[in-house]
């Protein structure tokens, strides 16, 4: 604002870049912007769902208009992210089966606040989890299913939101590089390397 530059998301169905990746370290304002965006979706009717593996970034948006859920837990995370994985291979056979245009399904909003902090418990719980968690992460495939969203959930009507705070490609699971490149609305917060 100080520059008198508007930046905007642009979410709708004709935007090319409507995934949303913020880069930016603690304290750097990731999770204000989160936030805000989600509130203005929110406003506009847009739903959104989100995970919160520090339990504290979008505390309080249970119950806000337009807020599906907020999980916090790393095993219902990997449950969420594996059922939107679902949500949008659903969507996507309706539009094939109904024969329509993708841009009429409704938009929903998914968050991914602290993304590098989710993916390390994840990957613990892999190995050092109990047999019924390991079993059921390996099942679930929340790494799997996450870069499955960032490369096919546009033409579903689901938009990502992701925060982190480095943009590693190693974050980003099998497709690494090809799902980051995904995210073509970015936002960086704060002092990064020339790479990030």
């Amino acid at each position: 604002a100080a520059s008198e530059v508007n930046m905007f998301w642009d979410i709708s169905t004709k935007s090319n870049k409507p995934h949303c990746l913020i880069v930016g370290p603690t304290g750097g304002g990731k999770t204000s912007v989160i936030r805000t965006l989600l509130t203005e979706a929110s406003r506009r009717g847009i739903p959104f769902l989100g995970v919160d593996p520090k339990m504290i970034e979008l505390d309080g948006l249970e119950g806000y208009p337009g807020c599906a859920a907020i999980v916090y837990d790393a095993v219902r995370s990997a449950m969420l992210v594996r059922a939107l994985h679902s949500e949008m291979m659903a969507r996507n056979h309706y539009v094939h089966v109904k024969k329509i245009e993708p841009s009429q399904l409704p938009l929903l909003i998914a968050v991914l606040d602290e993304f590098f902090i989710l993916s390390g418990k994840w990957q613990r719980l892999a190995k050092t989890g109990d047999d019924e968690t390991r079993d059921l992460l390996k099942e679930l495939d929340p790494l799997g299913a996450w870069a499955d969203l960032a490369v096919l959930a546009r033409s579903a009507g689901i938009r990502l939101l992701l925060g982190v705070q480095r943009p590693d490609a190693s974050l980003f699971g099998g497709a690494s590089g090809n799902a980051r490149d995904n995210f073509g609305t970015r936002i960086s917060l704060g002092n990064l390397s020339q790479d990030g």
